[in-house]
């Protein structure tokens, strides 16, 4: 039987055959070339990578992966809607070195004994890496921008709309809108993830105005008319056209209404056609004649619905279809009319168009027993002055009337809040008197026995 020091010998020398062991590992594995290359068990893409150096691993990647990449696309989806995207024009490109940094520092941490570990454990058990990816940003977006006018789109107020003379509230609609950053990220996330197809990020936009906020838009606030000659075709054709472009305007509580933003632009190309117009205190030929009747009508309306008023032009001279002083000229990228909903509820513009009148129509919701009246208060008539002009073609003391003149008109315009007879003054104009102008005739007898 042994004695008990050769069986302490015998154990120092097992641990020491141990130590030494380890030590050799140890050396081994932390050796300069053996340190340069990928740990066995490192795998990418099932693709084993183990005892290569870098350019090497990065080589056999690049042949075994590129060839399919180079095919590789993304389905994109939004409901039923699919779009189908090649890497390429997604600028979606294999970062090969990169995957390669991370392969070769799979199991190297900073101490050396842990390196060791980690190598043992690795070969025994295989370390699966995924395969990196460049993302050129910039492609993406743009085609994430092209993708977004298919899918984007703006809510739909609920509306009141006049149809037979009855009042219907037509429903909201949703609208929606592609969150270009939220998506960008599902993509790459997808593509990292080697998935074939990614659903992309789109909000719902709510509408600002929804049907249960119109249910009370009831009432009648204000009905303004004027009327104009039927058998001027060119000049009805332009108040329809404006009238169409403002009939059923919903102005939320709030909301400054525009005029000229809400017509558009008065041109040939849109319809509008040739009648008279005022400008510079004459009526002249121009496009759009007629479209101030629509406006006027509207600011006399506006007016009696007791709203504000934020911008309003006279005309040069008055026109004939409502008192003095109640007009609202307009005019493109110069003359506005625009008025504010200061209710607390929707208003709503309904146009109408007869044979030989206009009416405008404000829907809203009535608030107390109030009731506005307009009065034009002329303070000064100005009388016109006449211009002579000689003719010697004309015999002496014969007269032609070339321009007719019209009186001008100092006048302020005041509403009335009926039942207490509170006055407000709306606006204060001057029109100026427009010259009449004759043609005096200086031709004497003697005048044609020198001509003879």
């Amino acid at each position: 039987m042994p004695s008990r020091k050769k069986v302490f010998t015998g154990i120092l020398s097992l641990i020491a055959i141990q130590v030494a062991v380890s030590v050799f590992g140890a050396v081994f594995f932390l050796a300069p070339a053996h340190n340069e290359l990928i740990y066995e068990g490192v795998l990418v893409e099932n693709i084993d990578l183990g005892g290569l150096d870098k350019p090497a691993a990065e080589e056999k990647l690049t042949r075994a992966l590129e060839p399919g990449l180079r095919n590789s696309a993304i389905t994109l989806t939004f409901r039923s809607k699919q779009w189908t995207l090649s890497y390429s024009q997604l600028g979606i490109y294999a970062d090969y070195k990169k995957t390669v940094e991370e392969a070769y520092n799979t199991g190297r941490g900073n101490n050396h004994f842990l390196k060791m570990f980690d190598s043992f454990r690795i070969r025994m058990n295989e370390v699966e890496l995924p395969l990196a990816f460049r993302f050129d940003e910039e492609k993406m977006r743009k085609s994430l921008q092209e993708l977004s006018a298919e899918i984007n789109r703006s809510p739909k107020n609920a509306g009141v709309i006049l149809l037979d003379n009855k009042l219907q509230v037509t429903p909201e609609q949703k609208g929606y809108r592609l969150d270009e950053e939220a998506s960008l990220q599902a993509i790459k996330n997808a593509v990292i993830q080697r998935k074939e197809s990614c659903r992309l990020t789109v909000r719902q936009v709510a509408a600002e105005v929804s049907a249960g906020q119109l249910k009370d838009v009831r009432d009648d606030l204000a009905v303004a008319v004027t009327g104009f000659d039927a058998a001027d075709k060119n000049r009805r054709a332009n108040i329809i056209l404006a009238a169409e472009s403002i009939n059923n305007s919903l102005v939320k509580p709030g909301e400054t209404f525009s005029f000229n933003y809400t017509v558009g632009q008065r041109t040939v190309q849109r319809g509008y056609r040739n009648a008279k117009v005022i400008s510079n205190s004459n009526l002249t030929d121009g496009i759009g004649g007629g479209v101030c009747q629509v406006s006027t009508t509207l600011y006399r309306a506006v007016l009696m619905a007791g709203l504000q008023i934020v911008e309003r032009h006279p005309h040069s001279l008055p026109p004939d279809y409502v008192p003095i002083g109640q007009d609202a000229a307009v005019a493109d990228g110069q003359l506005d009319l625009k008025f504010k909903n200061n209710t607390a509820f929707p208003v709503l513009i309904a146009v109408s168009v007869s044979d030989s009148e206009l009416l405008v129509r404000l829907i809203g919701k009535k608030q107390g027993n109030k009731k506005y009246r307009l009065v034009s208060d002329i303070y000064e008539i100005i009388e016109p002055k006449v211009t002579v002009k000689k003719d010697g073609t004309l015999p002496k003391g014969e007269t032609t009337v070339l321009v007719s003149g019209q009186k001008g008109y100092r006048v302020k315009v005041f509403r009335v809040t009926e039942p207490e007879g509170k006055k407000e003054l709306v606006s204060e104009d001057y029109y100026k008197p427009l010259a009449t102008v004759v043609r005096v005739g200086t031709k004497t007898n003697n005048d044609l026995r020198n001509r003879k």
